[in-house]
């Protein structure tokens, strides 16, 4: 068997081409990040001139002497109804106020 020199066939890259090509790849993120950045500001500066939702203020009147419908009200009426019953189904049972959960585990 006849043992052969390894012949190698290929190019070596200057060192100029390689430092080029690292430093735009280490530049991409940044440039990335700087365009992201702009296009974010963009974004809020075009938001802030911009008015959300539906406004009608010309059909709502916004009166401070006019009686309101109570929504709010009724609203706590009904939380209090409903601790007034859960009050009332607790009496028939005994609780153990002081007592609080608990986790034991032994190794």
């Amino acid at each position: 068997m006849i043992i052969h020199p390894v012949e190698y066939n290929g190019i070596i890259q200057s060192s100029a081409e390689i430092a080029h090509s690292k430093q735009s790849e280490d530049a991409k993120a940044l440039l990335q990040q700087s365009a992201l950045q702009s296009i974010a500001n963009e974004t809020a500066n075009e938001q802030i001139h911009e008015v959300k939702g539906d406004i009608n203020t010309d059909k709502e009147t916004f009166d401070p002497n006019r009686d309101g419908d109570g929504s709010g009200y009724q609203k706590q009426k009904d939380k209090e109804e409903k601790n007034r019953k859960k009050k009332q189904k607790v009496v028939g049972k005994v609780v153990d106020k002081n007592s609080h959960p608990h986790f034991d585990m032994s190794v």
